[in-house]
């Protein structure tokens, strides 16, 4: 009887195929998860800004708002390289806008809504997180 020791070419060829494509697969698990990273940061700053900017004007009741001046007014400001995505060029740009007008259902409402759109690409912003709400 021979007795085989080791392994065979074919058998190292196949072994290595499979590692290979075992490492490949993790490596492609790890791009992916480093993307949706990067993309939710941007998306949870947008949503940090407009809740900021929700909970400024929370603290006026209608009839404050009213006194101000705040109703029919639109107000936009714009985030360019901001410190806080620093590093991450495309996720530097956010512009948010908030729009205040008198509820049509009940004169002693006002509607508050703040939009903020990020991820600029040209003159557009393709990501938008819009946050209402109603101050009487």
């Amino acid at each position: 009887m021979k007795n085989n020791k080791g392994f065979s070419l074919i058998e190292a060829l196949i072994a290595t195929a499979v590692l290979a494509f075992l490492v490949l697969s993790i490596l492609s698990g790890f791009s992916s998860q480093i993307y949706s990273n990067k993309k939710n940061r941007g998306k949870t700053m947008a949503v940090t800004l407009a809740e900021e900017r929700v909970e400024q004007l929370l603290k006026y009741n209608a009839e404050q708002i009213t006194t101000l001046g705040l109703v029919g007014t639109s107000t936009v400001d714009t985030f360019e390289n901001a410190v806080f995505v620093k590093g991450h060029p495309e996720y530097l740009q956010f512009r948010r806008t908030t729009n205040i007008d008198q509820d049509p259902t009940n004169a002693e409402m006002v509607n508050i809504r703040v939009t903020v759109e990020y991820g600029k690409k040209g003159n557009r912003y393709p990501f938008r997180i819009v946050l209402r709400t109603r101050r009487g």
